[in-house]
């Protein structure tokens, strides 16, 4: 028997082979397409999450270094490190109520732990929010600072031993003592740690984005001096009467960032 090839059969499975493999590279290629415009779009949030952070890290820097007034009353300070210094040194041991309520000022070297959390917003603190911004910041502190408060006089009279007279009894001679001003350095470090979280326009990933990023920022030593001072000068200083005496000078020393 002759056996016989239906040639239009051939041609027709080759056709339907073909349509096919055409089928299946179409939606490879759709699907690849798709693939791509969502890692695209993934990509394009996390840029605008760095964005938003690095800008804001570059806000708050500017917001440390900008240069206070020599000669300025430290309660009036108009930077962010300023502003820092003048609450905390409140808040601390350096000034302080004696037993009578009266104020008093620590001697030495006071230190001053530093911890708290700030939401930054518009307006309340010297760093200005960017129009548009789609991103919520939290700026954590941490460190420490150290206030060496140097030995300082009040106006009084003391009585000076000057020897015993014929029946063995001390002499004294009361000797005026003049007020010195007193005077006080700060260093100290800290870290700023700060959390940005973005909730990307595209919402492909169906939850906020966020990006921490820690600073450390170190104060060199910054001299404070009672201001408005006199010799005779007999109550002890409080806060708003300490003057810069020099620039207050912060310096990034370490930089790090979680993605």
């Amino acid at each position: 028997m002759k056996l016989i090839r239906d040639k239009s059969g051939v041609s027709l499975m080759f056709v339907l082979a073909s349509m096919m493999l055409l089928l299946v590279i179409g939606v490879s290629a759709i699907v690849a397409a798709g693939l791509n415009v969502g890692a695209g779009a993934a990509q394009h949030d996390r840029t605008q999450l760095e964005l938003y952070s690095s800008s804001m890290e570059r806000t708050i820097k500017a917001a440390f270094e900008r240069e206070e007034t020599v000669g300025a009353n430290l309660v009036d300070a108009q930077t962010l490190g300023g502003q820092l210094l003048s609450r905390l040194i409140a808040d601390s041991d350096v000034f302080y109520q004696n037993a009578l309520g009266q104020p008093a000022v620590a001697s030495g070297a006071v230190i001053i732990d530093v911890n708290e959390t700030i939401e930054l917003a518009p307006g309340g603190t010297p760093i200005t929010l960017p129009d548009g911004i789609d991103a919520t910041y939290t700026m954590r502190i941490t460190g420490q600072l150290f206030v060496f408060v140097n030995t300082f006089q009040r106006n009084e009279t003391v009585p000076v031993f000057i020897g015993v007279d014929g029946d063995g009894n001390d002499i004294y001679h009361p000797v005026e003592v003049f007020a010195t001003p007193m005077t006080a350095t700060v260093t100290g470090d800290f870290i700023i740690e700060l959390l940005t979280v973005y909730n990307p326009v595209s919402g492909l990933h169906g939850v906020p984005l966020s990006f921490s990023s820690e600073t450390t920022y170190r104060l060199d030593n910054l001299i404070l001096t009672e201001g408005d001072f006199a010799e005779d000068k007999k109550t002890l200083p409080e806060l708003d009467e300490l003057m810069l005496s020099n620039q207050v000078v912060w310096t990034v020393i370490r930089y790090e960032s979680f993605g």
